[in-house]
Order: C-alpha cells, then sequence, then structure tokens
C-alpha cells in the first residue's frame, strides 16, 4: 500500500509539449503559459511515517517522506529529485484522503519548484491528485500547477508567470 501511494504521487507519463506558440530555453517568452510533461520514479524511502489504526477500522498515515526523481524531456531545468511528504487518512473500504508537500533537493540556484499536493485514491492505485507550487531560484516568479489521474499515472503541469494567472 505504502508503495502504490507513494507511485501514485507523481508519476509523470507524457512526453514534453508546448502550448505557448513562442519559447526560448524551455522558458515562457511573451506567452501566458507552457505545458509540460514527464516521467518520475520514485527513488529512497526515507522515512516510512506512522500508520495509527482507530477504533472506526480506519488508519492515519503521518509523515512519509520520499524522495523522487522527475524528469521532463527537451526541459531540464524542470528536471531533477525532490523530497516528498505524504500523509493519508486511510478508510476501512480502501479509499483515502492524502496530502503534503515537496521541494528540490538539487543544488541552490538550480531553480525548481516547492509546494503541495492533495488527492483521494483507493489502495489499489487508483485516484487522481492536485498540486500547486511557486518557483524558487531561476524559476521564481512562476507558478506550477497540475491534475492527475490514476491508475494510468497521466500528469499535465502548466507552468505559468505568477501575474498570469
Amino acid at each position: 500500500m505504502k508503495t502504490k501511494i507513494a507511485a501514485v504521487l507523481f508519476t509523470f507519463l507524457l512526453a514534453g509539449s508546448l502550448i505557448a506558440s513562442s519559447e526560448q530555453n524551455g522558458q515562457p517568452n511573451n506567452e501566458k503559459f507552457l505545458i509540460i510533461t514527464g516521467m518520475e520514479t520514485a527513488g529512497a524511502l526515507i522515512d516510512p511515517g506512522t500508520y495509527t489504526p482507530l477504533k472506526s477500522g480506519n488508519m492515519k498515515l503521518r509523515g512519509k517522506i520520499s524522495i523522487y526523481n522527475d524528469q521532463y524531456p527537451g526541459y531540464p531545468q524542470f528536471s531533477g529529485e525532490a523530497v516528498v511528504t505524504t500523509n493519508c487518512n486511510i478508510n476501512k473500504d480502501g479509499t483515502m484522503q492524502c496530502w503534503g508537500a515537496f521541494w528540490p533537493t538539487n543544488a541552490p540556484g538550480s531553480g525548481s519548484f516547492v509546494g503541495t499536493w492533495e488527492g483521494e485514491f483507493d489502495v489499489w492505485g487508483n485516484g487522481s491528485y492536485k498540486l500547486i507550487a511557486h518557483g524558487v531560484g531561476p524559476m521564481d516568479g512562476y507558478e506550477a500547477r497540475a491534475d492527475a489521474s490514476y491508475p494510468t499515472g497521466d500528469l499535465v503541469m502548466k507552468i505559468f508567470l505568477a501575474h498570469d494567472k
């Protein structure tokens, strides 16, 4: 179950595409937004978190921490490793409401996104989530939003200048 939750979080399984008609070095150029797609693989489990059974038959997961590696073909400035936290309320019927945060592990100044995510899943790997993040380093001033659905793992991330929301 822990592996499925982790895999569900950030599996980016598409090829890079550009919605904005003008681009320089992967950065939007006088356009509102850029849509990128990519692939993420689960890395090391840093902390499995704490699973707490409840009298109702439900369970809580708190404090799971994992590393993920995101690769966006054609967009190295958005690629790299991230630390991801996961918390879930797991119902006895196998459904769960999950949320957490993520931040980059790449070198300071290389640019990335920091943000939060939330979604609904089941222990069989089905579900969906949304994330919102803001850029740091060279990505400062950008915002990223994404929607994903599973079991396909498809995710599309929309990146745009903060003032163009």
